[in-house]
């Protein structure tokens, strides 16, 4: 490749220059961890609950989600190929 100019990503052609780590990736991305935030909440209540009712000794809590989305990791937005991005599925467990 001549020109010194680095290649289109999917991204960008799909959703223009200004989206791929613009003010359209950064609001995604603040997005996604107001989620993430609000479940690790969620999920600290729980514990704390819990605790208090002195049932933490014999429970076992097991967070697990979706294989989410890529974004913007390998120059792709989404899940359709079988990179690790998309197939990995997080899975927490307390015990």
């Amino acid at each position: 490749m001549g020109g010194g100019m680095a290649p289109e990503s999917k991204l960008e052609r799909l959703f223009g220059k200004r989206c791929c780590g613009g003010r359209f990736f950064g609001l995604v991305f603040e997005k996604i961890c107001n989620v993430t935030g609000g479940c690790t909440a969620k999920v600290g209540r729980v514990l704390n609950a819990l605790s208090a009712s002195h049932q933490a000794d014999h429970t076992v809590v097991a967070v697990l989600s979706d294989h989410g989305w890529k974004l913007g990791e390998f120059g792709l937005w989404g899940k359709h190929t079988v990179l690790h991005a998309d197939v990995h599925v997080p899975l927490m467990v307390y015990n």
